[in-house]
């Protein structure tokens, strides 16, 4: 999404108050244009998961050719009528606020977020259960779910990372786990489909068991292509003579067979490397 500077101008006509009377001929224009913001903006935080103002503006009048006025007008009611928030600094704003922050500090982002909320004893169960399984103890997210489902898309995006770099490494001779990093890198696919926050939340929380399986498959995987990866390839080199490397290459396919059991991957290695 192309990024535009928001002019002076334009922000100091915005109204963050209510919304004016309008006639109906006015009426009609204008909801066709809150629509179209409305949907832009939910289109773009269900797959980015955040959503920014200048550049939301950019991609709606690059899509729709409406006005940066009107588009910011529908934004700034959006957020009188508590339909979205604004936040700076991780932290929620007034329009009033958003308004002054964006006349005094031109190129300070403001974000935009979605005002839905998972119920509460779900988000903080799940709070629970990721603050354990990511050793987050002692983050504290003070009921912000926004906060909340940041970090864990970034964790999330990371583990797609490591298992799509592990992917491409698993491609090699003999290299084990490869049914499993493509098992759980669609799994992650399905899981990151919507990146709001509340079908994050939702769909991690429903979704927990397999996560937690993953994440133990994604700590056995790490070890072995981070710690074993060098060893492996000069293990499997040509440099060994052919006896030695035809043994080598025997175990290899050992360990790959076996990591359909986890565990039994930490105990063939150690035999590999000693050949």
């Amino acid at each position: 999404m192309q990024e535009m500077m928001l002019k002076p101008n334009d922000i100091k006509s915005i109204e963050p108050g209510p919304r004016q009377l309008t006639f109906d001929f006015e009426e009609k224009v204008r909801a066709e244009t809150d629509d179209l913001v409305m949907s832009c903006f939910s289109e773009q935080i269900s797959a980015h998961g955040q959503v920014f103002l200048a550049p939301l503006v950019s991609h709606i009048k690059e899509k729709h050719h409406l006005r940066v006025t009107d588009i910011l007008q529908s934004v700034f009611w959006f957020a009188g009528e508590l339909k979205i928030h604004f936040r700076s600094d991780g932290i929620p704003v007034t329009p009033y606020q958003a308004r002054k922050l964006l006349l005094d500090f031109p190129d300070k982002p403001v974000e935009l977020v979605a005002n839905k909320q998972v119920e509460a004893p779900i988000f903080r169960d799940l709070v629970l259960f990721y603050q354990q399984l990511m050793n987050k103890e002692n983050v504290n997210f003070q009921n912000d779910q926004y906060e909340f489902a940041l970090s864990l898309l970034s964790d999330l995006k990371t583990w797609e990372s490591d298992l799509t770099s592990f992917e491409a490494m698993s491609r090699e001779a003999f290299y084990p786990g490869r049914q499993k990093i493509r098992h759980h890198l669609q799994f992650l696919k399905q899981i990151l489909i919507r990146q709001d926050s509340y079908s994050l939340i939702c769909r991690c929380y429903d979704q927990k068991g397999s996560i937690a399986e993953m994440a133990g498959d994604i700590n056995i995987l790490s070890r072995f292509y981070t710690q074993q990866g060098i060893q492996i390839g000069r293990a499997s080199s040509f440099c060994f003579k052919p006896v030695r490397r035809k043994v080598v290459l025997l175990l290899l396919r050992a360990v790959s067979r076996a990591f359909d059991d986890p565990t039994m991957m930490t105990r063939c290695l150690p035999r590999v490397m000693a050949v």
